[in-house]
């Protein structure tokens, strides 16, 4: 992005369902502004990138078994680029 100062990006905070929804929702916040936070530090304008989360509400994995693996996979931040 900062090669390419039109482009645009898009960042997606989640958790895993452990723990109450509410504070999942926050800490997929906290998640995803921490990466905007990083992005800015680096330079990149703030309005260049637009932030959602969602908590627990889109899992990676659906996989109910509640392994490590599949929630280690289900916390996470993606970035999507919207504009080129």
């Amino acid at each position: 992005m900062r090669d390419n100062l039109t482009a645009e990006a898009l960042l997606e905070g989640h958790t895993d369902i452990i723990g109450e929804a509410d504070k999942n929702r926050v800490l997929s916040e906290n998640r995803v502004k921490a990466i905007h936070r990083n992005l800015v530090g680096k330079g990149i304008a703030p309005n260049r990138i637009r932030l959602e989360w969602y908590g627990d509400t889109r899992p990676l994995l659906a996989d109910k078994s509640l392994s490590e693996g599949t929630r280690r996979a289900n916390r996470r931040v993606e970035i999507t680029t919207l504009k080129k």
